[in-house]
């Protein structure tokens, strides 16, 4: 059965690759009644989250992720802690997909918090804190609100390594940090 239901996981994760969200959604559905001892849950509820989130079902979305939280937030180790910050993030996304601005912040700004805390000096890690900083930089910048969205793009450049020149995340920052400068005098 273990076999199973991680085959339903990764069938899952294949066909929301694709694009095709409802397919996704079955197999984890399938998954979930599978779970019994219920070590997959907190992914499953995250998966089915993202692939409801797609579809535009935020109610079914933020249900979901809310589950995946909660569940995540029982466990005090490192990955739980980890999962739980992605979690937030993608809260936080649906909310700003609802355009409940008021929200994001609660989601976005904890989620930074525990990176920096788990991986600020773990260079393998280095990608969640910099996604993170745009995402809430990206934020700011969507509300008009180009000092902050700068700092927020200046405090992920450090974290970038020797291929930043060819890393698209580093060029589009500087890009819009250019922009930010030459066209609102912010430097």
């Amino acid at each position: 059965m273990h076999y199973k239901l991680e085959t339903y996981i990764n069938d899952a994760r294949n066909f929301q690759k694709h694009g095709q969200y409802d397919f996704a959604i079955d197999f984890l559905l399938k998954a979930k009644n599978l779970d019994h001892k219920h070590k997959y849950e907190a992914e499953i509820e995250k998966l089915l989250s993202f692939n409801h989130r797609k579809l535009r079902e935020f109610e079914q979305a933020l249900i979901h992720i809310n589950n995946a939280i909660h569940i995540n937030s029982k466990e005090a180790n490192d990955i739980s802690k980890k999962e739980y910050a992605i979690c937030l993030m993608n809260k936080g996304i649906i909310f700003e997909e609802l355009k409940q601005e008021n929200k994001v912040l609660e989601c976005y700004l904890p989620a930074l918090k525990i990176f920096i805390n788990l991986f600020d000096s773990d260079s393998n890690n280095y990608g969640l804190i910099i996604n993170t900083l745009i995402t809430i930089g990206m934020f700011y910048y969507k509300q008009e609100n180009y000092s902050i969205a700068r700092e927020y793009f200046e405090k992920s450049l450090p974290y970038f390594e020797s291929n930043r020149d060819s890393d698209r995340r580093y060029i589009t920052i500087t890009n819009i940090l250019k922009t930010i400068k030459e066209k609102f005098g912010l430097s």
